[in-house]
């Protein structure tokens, strides 16, 4: 008998949940599966409808605003994020992106699951692992030592780039399984 099971999906904007996880989305649906997708909208408006039209049984826009690098709204959506997973206690966080990583995976420590298994997709490390403006360098370096404390709790991490993935077994200490 299959067990229904909850599987949120996290990422920065709705859109890249919608274009670039619609298989995903398809497949878990259709193995009879319950996904919430979590995301900030996109800057062509909100992907909600074509995500419920994919079968995502609920959508929720918090903000994923990128252009900040103020603490307090990231300290908010990990609190968003940890209130909805007590709410909907999900069995896979599956996270896409830095800040949707680890947002995703701080608030799963937060709400204190004991089932949620946390999956990483490193989709790429972007301008703050390539640029060496001074904001740059330490946002490296904290979101560095935020990725070698929660891959190391993370269920499976996986890397769509090659040379991003030998860039974290060096620094985070990750192992090649």
């Amino acid at each position: 008998m299959l067990t229904i099971k909850t599987i949120f999906l996290i990422a920065n904007s709705d859109g890249a949940i919608f274009n670039f996880r619609q298989t995903l989305i398809r497949k878990i649906v259709t193995s009879g599966h319950k996904v919430v997708t979590i995301s900030g909208s996109s800057v062509e408006g909100s992907y909600r409808k074509k995500l419920e039209d994919l079968g995502v049984h609920k959508h929720v826009e918090l903000n994923f605003s990128g252009a900040q690098i103020s603490p307090l709204p990231f300290i908010s959506l990990i609190y968003s994020i940890s209130k909805l997973c007590r709410g909907f206690n999900p069995d896979v966080v599956h996270c896409f992106t830095h800040k949707g990583c680890i947002a995703g995976a701080l608030a799963i420590f937060l709400s204190r699951s004991k089932k949620a298994r946390v999956i990483f997709t490193i989709t790429g490390l972007g301008r703050i692992f390539t640029s060496n403006g001074l904001v740059n360098i330490v946002l490296r370096q904290l979101i560095t030592k935020l990725y070698l404390f929660l891959c190391l709790r993370a269920y499976r991490v996986f890397f769509q780039n090659p040379d991003d993935a030998e860039l974290f077994q060096r620094r985070c200490r990750l192992d090649e399984k």
